[in-house]
């Protein structure tokens, strides 16, 4: 074989060869850049996802605190009428007793 012959297939086959190792190496920073990118993607979601679910916490939260308050100021203007009532029923009947005695 002609020596310009052995250059052209030696060129020829580490072509080749740098083709595939290089296509190999490029696959695998593909794979790489990949990964990168899905581990970048839960970690924001997970993020969204734990301020999504503190905000509905707090917002449960601050209903129920809403719902005892309205509870307390139900029951103190139960009381209240209650209480009301029965001085006007003491009075009615106070008043009724007296009237009687006429």
């Amino acid at each position: 074989m002609e020596p310009m012959t052995m250059m052209a297939i030696g060129s020829a086959v580490a072509g080749g060869l740098q083709s595939i190792f290089g296509g190999k190496a490029q696959a695998a920073a593909i794979k790489q850049q990949n990964e990168q990118a899905l581990r970048n993607w839960m970690q924001a979601n997970s993020q969204k996802t734990i301020n999504n679910s503190r905000e509905q916490f707090q917002s449960a939260y601050q209903t129920a605190q809403q719902l005892k308050r309205n509870s307390t100021i139900m029951k103190a203007a139960w009381e209240n009428q209650w209480e009301a009532k029965q001085a006007l029923d003491y009075r009615t009947g106070y008043q009724q007793s007296q009237l009687s005695k006429l």
